[in-house]
Parts: C-alpha cells; structure tokens; sequence
C-alpha cells in the first residue's frame, strides 16, 4: 500500500462529514426493530475542499496527486490520500482550524483512508488562476 501525499495548498472552504458505523437493521414482522453493527470503525466519511485563485503550477499538482492515486493499482496493493508528511499536517486540514482537535478528527482519529471519490474539478478563471474542487471519502484500508 502507499500513501500519495497531497499538495500543501489551504483550502477557501472544507466540508466534512464524519461518517456511519456499518449496520444492518433487521425488522420483525411485528415491526420491532434491531440494529446490528459491524465493527468501531466508521466508514464512508467525506471530506470536500475547494480552493481558489490557485496557480497552474499548484492546480497540476493536485492533478498529478489524482493521477499518481488513481494509476497503477493491482489486486495486493491500493493507494490512498494522505494529509500528513513527516509529521507535518497539510494545510488541507490545518488552515483556518485553530482547534487542534478537530484537525486531528479530519485525519487521524477516523483510522480510514482516504481516496479521491470523484475527479477534481478545475475551472480557469484568468491565465494562471484557477478554482479547483476537490472530493475525498474515506474508507477501511483494505487492498
């Protein structure tokens, strides 16, 4: 398995949702219901950033970042985002979040991993300028 690290670029605007715990819900015939959930782990977490008047330069980035996720997967190994590199929290989930705690709950305490769910948007606004939108969601790390 191996990390693709995304690029070190702070958002306009993140949205995040935390996800569900795996469950299957069972109904009687009388109506009574039983929840049954799989596991402590919650799954299908999303995590969407935007980024404004950002550069060629740092646009291609997050492209390669998509590309390098996306190419060469086999049965044995997977590829997933990563916020984090040397220790070092990538402003994706760092810029304009003071509370130490939450930056943490968007990478680390979740345990998923994280993937591009759909492709990155890009829509140039100027030469050199561009809005990007970008879509994570996260996923038990299985190959």
């Amino acid at each position: 398995m191996a990390a693709i690290y995304f690029p070190n670029i702070a958002p306009s605007s993140r949205s995040y949702s935390p996800g569900n715990y795996p469950t299957t819900e069972f109904e009687s015939l009388n109506g009574a219901k039983t929840y049954l959930r799989f596991g402590n782990k919650r799954t299908n977490a999303t995590l969407n950033v935007a980024f404004s008047g950002i550069s060629d330069a740092e646009t291609f980035s997050i492209l390669a970042a998509y590309k390098d996720q996306n190419e060469g997967w086999t049965d044995t190994e997977s590829k997933w985002i990563e916020f984090i590199e040397n220790g070092v929290k990538n402003k994706v989930v760092s810029a304009g979040v003071s509370d130490v705690n939450l930056q943490n709950q968007y990478i680390e305490e979740t345990q998923l991993r994280w993937r591009f769910s759909t492709p990155p948007t890009v829509t140039s606004v100027v030469p050199d300028t561009n809005n990007v939108s970008c879509s994570f969601v996260a996923c038990l790390d299985s190959p």
